[in-house]
């Protein structure tokens, strides 16, 4: 077989995994589209999706004029891969923590309401403000939470002086989306 030949052959046979990078076929998973306010800055990129299922808490606490509310308390969620398995934690700060790859602690950067508000908690923009360990975690620089189902607080008619101190747990499931710089 002449040279050229050869080299026009192996042309050929490059060509398709030449079009895996353009058509991205080797990164990782796509972002999602959300509201404008929930928008990542545009040097980040995804490097987890994970569903969460857990519960909300909120107590009854006295307000300003003798009011009664309740008040979101910490949420204690697990976090599962696609397959379904669990991989790691949710909880107060608000912190997320993977078995294979350190913790972030975030604050809620932006908010609007789900799709059916009276249904399921908002969907948050979160900026990372701490990390530890070491791994996949400590890289997160933005949250989103989406997908939100349930989660809201009881019926405020059940928040009174005679309730005042009542803590309830309420179920929830969400997705969070972590992104890194880079």
């Amino acid at each position: 077989m002449s040279d050229r030949r050869a080299s026009v052959l192996v042309t050929l046979c490059l060509l398709p995994l030449a079009g895996c990078t353009s058509l991205g076929l080797n990164r990782g998973p796509a972002a999602p589209e959300v509201p404008a306010p929930l928008t990542v800055g545009s040097g980040e990129r995804l490097v987890l999706v994970t569903p969460a299922k857990g519960a909300q808490t909120y107590e009854c606490r006295a307000q300003k004029g003798g009011r009664y509310a309740w008040v979101a308390g910490a949420p204690e969620a697990t976090l599962f891969d696609a397959d379904g398995n669990k991989i790691g934690l949710h909880y107060a700060g608000p912190s997320w923590e993977i078995r294979e790859g350190g913790k972030v602690v975030g604050a809620v950067k932006a908010e609007v309401a789900a799709p059916d508000p009276a249904a399921a908690l908002p969907w948050q923009l979160l900026t990372a403000q701490a990390h530890e360990g070491e791994g996949l975690m400590t890289t997160v620089s933005s949250i989103q939470r989406l997908d939100t189902r349930g989660g809201l607080p009881p019926a405020a008619k059940a928040c009174s002086q005679k309730a005042a101190g009542k803590k309830v747990r309420v179920d929830f499931g969400a997705t969070y989306y972590f992104y890194a710089a880079g």
